[in-house]
């Protein structure tokens, strides 16, 4: 029997709170498995069972926790992050196809989600305020937080 197709989304790394750069990342979830990728490098590459999850429930925000600490995942990035890359766009694009055709992943919501973050438009700023609300982008992270929280536990990471 195949193994099911490995899940991607596109998250902002958030290494702290209240911070004006955060970092594009490639969330891989398989079973048994999870890693972090930027453009450039691997962040983490862990068994999931040596790392716990949780939503907060302010931020909404998904924290994993590692042998680094705690790290904060969001689906939007600080207003002053860099984007994705093509490359890394596309990687998640085709991975989510792969994931929504195989009959173990497509169980889970995240392989039917194809998620590549993007920096928020709320710059501090008011008119950058009145953009993120016009965006939608307080529905956003509500949204994509449950449906990678659930992939992560389904992968073998335990709660928080």
């Amino acid at each position: 029997m195949n193994a099911p197709a490995p899940m991607k989304i596109g998250m902002y790394l958030f290494e702290k709170v209240m911070t004006q750069h955060s970092t594009p990342v490639v969330v891989t979830v398989a079973p048994g498995r999870v890693v972090l990728v930027t453009a450039d490098r691997v962040l983490a590459d862990m068994p999931a069972h040596q790392l716990s999850t949780k939503v907060s429930k302010v931020l909404r925000l998904n924290e994993l926790h590692g042998p680094w600490g705690k790290w904060m995942l969001g689906g939007l990035g600080a207003a002053k992050s860099p984007e994705f890359t093509e490359a890394q766009a596309r990687e998640i694009v085709d991975a989510q196809e792969a994931a929504a055709r195989d009959p173990h992943a497509s169980q889970l919501e995240l392989a039917h989600t194809v998620w590549v973050g993007r920096p928020t438009v709320a710059d501090g700023s008011r008119s950058g305020g009145l953009n993120s609300v016009g965006a939608g982008e307080s529905r956003m992270q509500p949204r994509i937080a449950p449906i990678l929280d659930a992939a992560l536990l389904a992968a073998g990471v335990r709660r928080t």
